[in-house]
């Protein structure tokens, strides 16, 4: 797809969560609970018309959906998540989720995983689309979805199930498996596949990519709303930044870090013949970075110019 089609199903995406948060919190917001229909548009092109299919997305799945009752609220008490019935998929479930800080800006984390895995699909060469995929290639695009989760969390969550589907809130737990320091050949190794594909992204829509980094910000009050991401979109704002002179990845993980990280690492992959098929892709990560660093310096600038902080 364009970069502009793109652009357009995120504001198309995000419409109907604006309008949701004006009233309730979903909570479940997944790939699932968005209903895509199509509506005809006319168009005008000198003296000509034409009409022009447009995709336009709604929220389903709103049986589990926290509803405001006429008040404005930050986010949700305990006694209101011990006596709510919510249902959580835990691939999309935001960190917070774990702790019960649970505001409108966790809906906000989960979409931004879902636009992740839209852009997943385009920038992978496959020949599929979101919302219609060959069942061979499921799997392939859930475990990577579920490791860009994790290196945005910091760590990844299951039901008590082991699974990542849908459970309800006391039903998810942080995974118990062994955290890999970033940087370290073990981390490369599990994550060194999904790293090429956010640098793809990072390459190819670097304005999405940056939007992405703040929505799956692991501090809530750091995510922009959806109102703010719409805004952001339209070129009216950007989000507050503290003279930032790099772009994170995912947390704190910044592209000078993994070029240090990479070089240092990449000779022993190169040593081992088990992974001979992930070395090939490490060199191509190699050669992404300085040009990901590059169009990320063009993109602050290009940001700078706008005057108006998005929420203020």
């Amino acid at each position: 797809m364009p970069k502009a089609t793109i652009l357009n199903l995120i504001k198309e995406i995000m419409k109907p969560l604006e309008e949701l948060h004006k009233v309730a919190i979903h909570l479940d917001f997944k790939p699932a609970n968005l209903l895509i229909f199509y509506k005809k548009k006319q168009q005008k092109f000198g003296i000509f018309s034409a009409k022009k299919t447009e995709p336009n997305f709604k929220l389903i799945g709103l049986d589990g959906a926290f509803f405001f009752k006429g008040r404005r609220i930050g986010k949700i008490c305990d006694e209101e998540i011990e006596n709510h019935r919510f249902s959580v998929s835990a691939r999309y479930a935001a960190p917070e989720y774990l702790n019960n800080e649970i505001s409108p800006k966790s809906d906000i984390w989960s979409a931004g995983l879902v636009i992740y895995e839209m852009l997943l699909v385009n920038y992978s060469n496959a020949k599929l689309t979101l919302f219609s995929r060959p069942l061979e290639n499921i799997n392939n695009i859930k475990e990577s979805v579920d490791k860009i989760a994790e290196l945005y969390r910091g760590f990844a969550i299951t039901n008590k199930t082991g699974g990542t589907g849908s459970s309800n809130l006391v039903g998810i737990m942080r995974d118990s498996a062994e955290l890999h320091e970033i940087g370290s050949q073990s981390w490369w190794l599990r994550y060194g596949e999904v790293i090429h594909n956010i640098l793809n992204v990072q390459l190819n829509a670097p304005e999405i990519a940056f939007l992405l980094t703040n929505m799956l910000n692991n501090e809530p009050t750091k995510r922009l709303s959806a109102h703010e991401i719409l805004e952001f979109l339209d070129g009216h704002c950007v989000p507050k930044m503290k003279n930032a002179k790099e772009i994170p990845l995912f947390g704190t993980t910044n592209v000078s870090f993994l070029i240090s990280s990479l070089n240092a690492e990449i000779k022993w992959f190169k040593m081992h013949y088990e992974y001979e098929d992930l070395y090939p892709k490490l060199t191509g990560i190699r050669s992404m970075l300085p040009k990901v660093k590059d169009g990320q310096k063009m993109l602050l600038k290009m940001l700078a110019k706008r005057k108006q902080i998005c929420g203020q």
